[in-house]
């Protein structure tokens, strides 16, 4: 309370959609969905504010506040193929996009500052793309995929962009393959096959806590831990 924190008001929303579906026939089919939705009064993370006089190890503090008035739009595009390849199996084939940007209207609480901002509107991906295909033949199933995740930015507190840094886009690759017998099915695996990470936090990033080691910002949507192997059996009671 003495740093600012008052009790917090139910967040109020309205939203609006509009959709289409097509179906051609031959296996394919295609939705596009729009939307936008407004929050008034939304619940958000302070900046982290000093304490006058340290508690401690405590030097700082954050809290829930009614931070913003803001507003999504985005799209949502999703379409599936599938073939029927007679002896040779089936093959399924889908591709997705979205595009969605947040902005803020209105600032109601001075502790969501313009660092607590950017983590809102420029920390996650604005467009994100999927691309993968399944193919079916007796008990075999090879599955991939590629996901591009779009770049994004890490905001600072400092008007003119200096603390700012920009993190990279990234295509994810993943593989697998399983074999069904009888009750058990088999599978092997790759997540994040071509080993991508993430744009390394710069030696001068004061927020993610690179002096201390830690190379990757915790806002990137694609992880930091690298290429991941899997081998998992089930059963089917």
């Amino acid at each position: 309370i003495a740093l600012g924190a008052k009790p917090l008001a139910p967040e109020k929303s309205t939203s609006y959609s509009i959709g289409a579906v097509w179906q051609p026939g031959g296996g394919f089919n295609s939705t596009l969905d729009l939307y936008q939705i407004r929050i008034w009064d939304q619940i958000l993370y302070s900046d982290q504010i000093s304490l006058a006089v340290p508690i401690g190890q405590v030097s700082a503090a954050q809290f829930f506040v009614n931070g913003a008035t803001t507003r999504t739009r985005g799209v949502d595009w999703v379409s599936n193929y599938l073939l029927d390849l007679d002896r040779a199996g089936t093959l399924n084939l889908s591709f997705s996009a979205n595009y969605n940007k947040i902005e803020i209207l209105e600032i109601s609480d001075p502790n969501f500052g313009r660092a607590s901002q950017g983590l809102l509107t420029d920390a996650t991906p604005r467009t994100k793309y999927v691309l993968s295909g399944d193919w079916s033949l007796a008990g075999w199933t090879l599955h991939g995929d590629a996901t591009r995740y779009g770049a994004i930015t890490r905001r600072g507190d400092e008007a003119d962009g200096s603390q700012d840094q920009g993190f990279a886009a990234r295509w994810l690759l993943n593989l697998s393959t399983s074999y069904a017998w009888h009750d058990l099915t088999f599978t092997v695996g790759a997540d994040n096959v071509t080993n991508q990470y993430p744009t390394r936090t710069a030696l001068n990033n004061i927020y993610d806590d690179r002096p201390n080691g830690l190379q990757y910002s915790p806002p990137s949507p694609l992880g930091f831990n690298g290429r991941y192997w899997y081998g998992p059996v089930s059963y089917r009671f």
